[in-house]
């Protein structure tokens, strides 16, 4: 199968799929070090492109030669695109796989597995075919966020960070008017954000669960969680290191699983350089960038409005004197995201004349002159005029 170009540059300039491949390859190397007839069964092998490691990998043994290794590819999501053999998964069964009892089997699921949520009954069906096939070792590579609650609130604000954290690494990575790009951000991502928020059923495929639901998961078909050897971490980590957005990568233990996360910076960046701390920056803003007249009555709605720059924001606001201002905030400390607890907030708010609060959850703070005669309005979206904002070092 050929690539898609999007997705090939993807893959080629973030480190999403490249570090767990490879550690995941390595892992799977040390478990077939004394096998000499090796069976792949790959869900997602695209073009196969990652297996040239393992093979390369295997011609370096010298104490145990290899006589057989056999790739099988599984469509759970390309179907189309590979020779049909079942039309259902709920047809897969292990002598479809033509396995010999001398092999070595190892299995590689590589974010295909969430897929399969909204049809319980073919993941459970593939478990059990992987389950009675007994292979020495499976590596399964997932994103770890809850876009698979009922409620549309929590998939809302799951959605809201894991996918602001896909686009700052897009903006890190690419160029703002690279054509990859846009197809990534409107087409892939867009899409999958689309399925999250409007889709139910078995027509919402994009269902990632936390890491304990996976293991949970997987300990009812018999399999314990494996330790990955420092070989495998140091692949991680050198894997990591060959890209320009390193800086912003982490790796980190949960349990005995690795977990690869991306750094989100607070305040706005200079797209194709690095990015600079948010303590040596100040913002600049200023109320006639907004082109409000006299007459207009002005209503500010400001999601997620963050602390490191509330000073001149919340000054901007006052000056433009709003009827009405709506703040939809996150509670809780942060230290990469600077949230603050909602006493804080009323308190500054108070500190700017405004006052009146409406709910708990969504504040409204009103000030004195209301619609009166005024017949004009101006609507003022902080959080959607990002370009409005600029920076200057301090």
């Amino acid at each position: 199968m050929s690539p898609n170009p999007a997705k090939l540059t993807f893959y080629e300039r973030t480190p999403f799929s490249q570090v767990p491949q490879f550690a995941g390859i390595q892992a799977i190397v040390e478990n077939v070090a004394e096998a000499r007839k090796i069976h792949i069964i790959d869900s997602s092998i695209r073009s196969g492109v990652q297996w040239t490691i393992f093979m390369q990998a295997l011609t370096t043994r010298s104490e145990c030669p290899l006589e057989l290794l056999k790739i099988t590819a599984v469509g759970i999501t390309s179907k189309h695109l590979i020779e049909e053999t079942v039309s259902d998964m709920l047809d897969l069964k292990e002598d479809l796989f033509e396995l010999d009892v001398n092999e070595t089997v190892a299995v590689f699921f590589h974010y295909s597995l969430h897929s399969m949520i909204s049809q319980q009954n073919r993941l459970e069906c593939i478990m059990e075919v992987v389950r009675r096939i007994n292979p020495c070792i499976l590596v399964a590579t997932e994103a770890e966020a809850n876009h698979n609650s009922p409620a549309f609130v929590s998939r809302f604000v799951e959605a809201l960070f894991f996918y602001a954290a896909y686009f700052d690494c897009l903006e890190t990575s690419m160029k703002e008017n690279e054509s990859h790009r846009m197809i990534l951000e409107s087409e892939y991502f867009g899409e999958a954000i689309m399925n999250i928020l409007a889709a139910e059923g078995e027509e919402r495929k994009v269902r990632n669960v936390k890491i304990d639901v996976w293991r949970a998961f997987f300990a009812r078909y018999g399999m314990v969680e494996a330790e990955l050897s420092m070989s495998s971490l140091y692949q991680a980590n050198m894997v990591v290191q060959k890209f320009d957005c390193k800086s912003f990568c982490t790796l980190d233990m949960n349990a005995k699983s690795l977990i690869i996360g991306w750094k989100v910076l607070a305040g706005p960046s200079k797209r194709g350089l690095r990015r600079k701390d948010p303590k040596k920056e100040k913002l600049r803003v200023k109320k006639d960038i907004f082109n409000s007249e006299a007459g207009e009555v002005v209503a500010v709605y400001s999601p997620i409005l963050q602390p490191t720059c509330f000073e001149s924001l919340i000054r901007m606001l006052r000056d433009l004197n709003p009827c009405v201002m709506v703040l939809v905030k996150v509670e809780g400390k942060k230290r990469i995201f600077r949230y603050m607890e909602i006493d804080a907030w009323r308190i500054l708010f108070t500190r700017f004349g405004m006052m009146g609060e409406k709910n708990f959850s969504m504040s409204s703070f009103c000030r004195e002159g209301l619609l009166g005669e005024k017949k004009k309005f101006a609507c003022v979206l902080m959080g959607a005029s990002a370009p409005l904002i600029q920076t200057e070092n301090a």
